[in-house]
């Protein structure tokens, strides 16, 4: 049986996708979810759809998924599209991040953002967090890109619980907002494996090329990371090849 899984698979900048799109496209109101993916130019049935949905409600922004009848706006998806100030927007996003407790744990047992190498996080990930050696890279290439949107560095310190009546500041010490730094070098690899056929960790490697992001209108957004989950990672799967591609960098 497949251990649960402890975090989303879409970063929180695409979760909040399904909270603007209710707030664009229907007053805020909860809205059928088919039509939200019509918003969101996703197939209704997609495993992309699904998993941003899923991203949106493990975060607290919005109940319901591909599966539901109905899509509805949180009170903290609410906050995070519909705020009074700066500051209500980014605390929002904050508690939406911190809202997945795996990010909160690993956020404050390091102090931030300065992951430790490698195999020094993987023995942690693992012994102190019990997640599963399968998934240390998705999760790591998560985490660290949600630090990137939300600006959270090297340094992170709260002084109040959020929510009641205290404050929560992220600070990154960086010179570069946003940037991402481990404490001993970079990673071990520069690539992360997508998928690999059932008891296939020796299996034939199969390296797919392709953008992380949409950079034009000419495809919607989503669209990569849907052409590689239904597209090439069951061609690649069925035929036996383990699946990789370059592990994505932010820009410093």
């Amino acid at each position: 049986m497949a251990a649960q899984r402890q975090f989303p698979r879409r970063t929180l900048e695409q979760a909040l996708r399904v909270p603007q799109a209710l707030k664009e496209h229907n007053a805020g109101n909860p809205w059928k979810s088919e039509e939200v993916a019509k918003a969101l130019n996703l197939g209704p049935g997609t495993g992309n759809f699904f998993y941003v949905t899923a991203a949106s409600r493990h975060h607290g922004l919005s109940e319901g998924t591909r599966d539901t009848a109905v899509i509805t706006l949180t009170e903290l998806g609410r906050r995070a599209v519909y705020p009074s100030s700066p500051q209500e927007e980014g605390e929002a996003r904050l508690q939406a991040f911190l809202n997945v407790d795996l990010y909160k744990r690993v956020l404050d047992y390091y102090g931030g953002n300065n992951l430790p190498e490698r195999k020094f996080l993987a023995n942690t990930l693992q012994t102190t967090f019990g997640l599963p050696e399968d998934q240390h890279d998705e999760f790591v290439e998560l985490f660290q890109k949600n630090c990137k949107y939300l600006g959270i560095g090297a340094s992170y310190e709260v002084s109040g619980p959020l929510g009641a009546g205290g404050r929560r500041h992220v600070r990154d010490s960086s010179t570069t907002p946003g940037s991402l730094s481990t404490a001993d070098g970079p990673p071990e690899s520069d690539t992360v494996t997508v998928a690999e056929p059932e008891g296939g960790s020796d299996a034939p490697v199969c390296f797919v090329i392709m953008p992380f992001t949409e950079r034009s209108d000419d495809h919607p957004v989503g669209f990569f990371d849907e052409a590689l989950e239904q597209l090439f990672t069951p061609a690649a799967t069925e035929a036996g090849f383990r699946l990789r591609r370059r592990r994505e960098r932010a820009v410093i």
